[in-house]
């Protein structure tokens, strides 16, 4: 080996040559390429992160999340809530599970109530029109005697109660009053 000041004596530097500890990030060519083969090893499935010292770690991803060797990540089963998905994601419905026995089935993107479901109490308020197609009807209290208002009550409402149709049989009503005969 040379001296300071020298060309060294031998083609090139060695291993030997380098006291241990003494090469810092600046004496690594920018362009070294260095292969991700020459850091330590890391283990199946790990990834590197960044600690609390900001030096570069093996872990691997825990909690609801997992990664393959292959840099595939998947979220694990029952991990994902409803506070997890974006508020305007506008999920498709056939993206969505039914609940069996619900009396709900679902078509394409229609979701069917079924009319002999039990399990809906109630649809809130009513806030538009409610249609009926041509061949089916609105049946309300068929097993005890139900009580139907129209309007609100107040004194300057005109209750109001449209029977429409295309047909003779489309425009007919049939009330009752409290007994079997039709009135």
């Amino acid at each position: 080996m040379g001296y300071i000041g020298q060309a060294p004596a031998v083609a090139g530097v060695t291993s030997s040559d380098i006291t241990d500890g003494t090469i810092v990030n600046a004496d690594v060519n920018a362009s070294a390429a260095v292969d991700y083969s020459k850091l330590a090893a890391l283990s199946d499935g790990n990834i590197l992160v960044g600690n609390g010292s900001n030096v570069a770690v093996s872990v691997n991803p825990s909690g609801d999340v997992d990664v393959t060797n292959a840099g595939v990540f998947s979220i694990a089963s029952d991990s994902v809530i409803n506070a997890d998905i974006k508020s305007d994601a506008a999920i498709v419905m056939s993206k969505t599970a039914l609940v069996g026995g619900t009396g709900l089935t679902l078509s394409t993107n229609t979701l069917n109530v079924d009319a002999a479901q039990t399990g809906i109490t109630s649809i809130g308020t009513q806030t538009a029109n409610l249609a009926v197609d041509n061949g089916y009807g609105v049946v309300i209290g068929t097993d005890t005697q139900e009580t139907i208002s129209i309007g609100d009550g107040s004194t300057d409402l005109v209750p109001e109660l449209q029977v429409l149709g295309t047909a003779a049989a489309d425009s007919s009503m049939l009330l009752a009053a409290f007994s079997t005969t039709a009135t």
